[in-house]
């Protein structure tokens, strides 16, 4: 029992200096280090069957290393395909509450994420949102 307690001890200061340090990290990015990569506007139709249905989105994205900068010039035609597919794939029930949407823009991120090489996306914020 008597061992128990440093043991315990140890952990908490460790899980407190630690979950300091995460802070520390994340409050270091500048928001002046952060870019943004304005994409054009989309327009897809959803795979809602037997019913006319779009959305209309506008995509900025985010990130830290400046080496993302001129891949995604480079590979721009790609993360245009990307994101027009992976929103055709989407019914509006898909895409129906906050939560839903945020589970598109990680999936999003992710896919594009898996395209880059040379830098990684840190965000990816919707401009527009339109279902129609």
């Amino acid at each position: 029992m008597i061992f128990l307690l440093p043991l315990m001890l140890l952990g908490a200061s460790y899980g407190y200096f630690y979950g300091i340090k995460g802070d520390d990290q994340a409050a270091a990015v500048d928001i002046k280090d952060i870019k943004q990569y304005p994409m054009d506007s989309f327009t897809a139709n959803l795979a809602d069957m037997g019913q006319t249905r779009y959305i209309r989105t506008s995509i900025t994205l985010e990130y830290l290393d400046k080496k993302a900068a001129e891949e995604l010039d480079i590979k721009k035609h790609r993360l245009n395909d990307i994101i027009i597919t992976s929103l055709r794939e989407k019914t509006v029930s898909d895409l129906d509450s906050p939560e839903k949407t945020q589970k598109l823009k990680n999936e999003l991120l992710s896919k594009i994420n898996s395209e880059l090489t040379k830098g990684k996306l840190t965000g990816l914020y919707f401009n527009e949102f339109i279902i129609q």
